[in-house]
């Protein structure tokens, strides 16, 4: 019976997903956004709900609920359109479900919009002009970098001073930097700042072994450690040996690939509040589309190199074949008063 129940709660949240993507695809902040970023972490919202009612939103819904209001404030979504879509969620709920089911989705959606209210208004607050500071100077660093001749990635220096950005907004003593290398699919560690500084060179597979690995699997959000020394994730012996304790990260993706990896640390067990996640998830986010912007700069300018290259040599076969025909024309004209001139026979 049990399995039953279970398995037509997963049909009706389906149903219910479904039935809440037809009724926002259409809505104005829905516009430019594809499936995959409208619907956001709204089905694990949407598995989280309880069976009964249970009067508090738990911490893993709270957790969901933050993370979802993250992403549509990147988005530049307003309060009121994220009202918008759990007030269609709760419509979704009424024709999907019935009985103690449909009352506990509807106070659970009811407890969230209160939950969204204030998380808008902490960021209102508190977070909006600090991401917007560092947004700006990330891409200041940016725009200030113009590539050398055959340059195929921005310098060392240029890289280090933005994850070092990233690590003062975050307000951290630590950072580190790894790229996705597109063939072998192993993250580079690039940079490292602070207190721990780790091996540049050194590479990880992308398995959930690894702390890269692991944020790299959560493309959507950041993945923080509490405490390193406990956590059974691989880290490197340079981190465990700094004194750092806790650790978040985000994968950095731009234009849909995943371009890498940032994490900062801190010497202090803790945490990491929802805030503090949201920012560093921002902040990730500009990251990654300067780098790749970075990154089509130099492969553009080594594009210039090389058709400069093929032009001077278009140009030396032009005029070594201009030279080639005057040497010919010139032969010409000799043979023709060789045979004018000859004696007959």
């Amino acid at each position: 019976m049990t399995e039953v129940t279970t398995s037509t709660t997963l049909s009706e949240h389906a149903k219910m997903l479904r039935c809440w993507v037809e009724r926002l695809h259409d809505a104005a902040f829905a516009e430019g956004l594809t499936d995959s970023e409208l619907r956001g972490v709204m089905a694990d919202f949407v598995a989280l709900l309880p069976p009964s009612p249970q009067h508090v939103l738990t911490a893993a819904q709270q957790g969901v609920v933050e993370h979802h209001v993250g992403i549509r404030l990147r988005q530049g979504c307003q309060l009121n359109e994220i009202l918008m879509e759990f007030a269609a969620l709760g419509q979704c709920a009424t024709i999907q479900l019935a009985g103690p089911a449909l009352a506990a989705a509807l106070e659970a959606i009811a407890l969230t919009t209160g939950a969204v209210a204030l998380i808008f208004d902490e960021h209102m607050l508190e977070d909006e002009q600090t991401q917007k500071r560092y947004s700006r100077r990330l891409r200041a660093l940016a725009l200030g970098y113009r590539p050398r001749r055959a340059a195929t990635t921005p310098p060392l220096e240029r890289v280090e001073a933005m994850l070092a950005l990233v690590v003062q907004a975050m307000d951290a003593v630590s950072g580190s930097l790894l790229l996705l290398d597109p063939t072998s699919k192993a993250l580079i560690m690039t940079a490292s700042v602070g207190v721990a500084r780790e091996q540049l060179g050194a590479f990880v597979t992308t398995g959930l072994q690894t702390l890269a690995g692991r944020i790299a699997s959560h493309t959507e959000r950041a993945t923080s450690v509490a405490d390193v020394a406990s956590s059974e994730l691989r880290v490197s012996e340079a981190l465990r040996e700094s004194g750092i304790h806790g650790l978040v990260g985000v994968a950095l993706v731009a234009n849909g690939k995943l371009r890498g990896v940032i994490y900062v640390g801190t010497q202090d067990q803790r945490e990491f509040t929802a805030s503090e996640l949201r920012r560093l998830e921002s902040l990730g986010e500009t990251l990654a589309l300067q780098l790749d912007r970075l990154g089509c700069d130099a492969g553009l300018e080594a594009q210039h190199d090389t058709l400069s290259q093929l032009t001077e040599q278009l140009e030396e076969l032009t005029v070594a074949l201009a030279a080639a025909r005057a040497r010919v024309d010139e032969l010409e004209g000799t043979l023709l008063h060789l045979r004018a001139n000859a004696a007959p026979l």
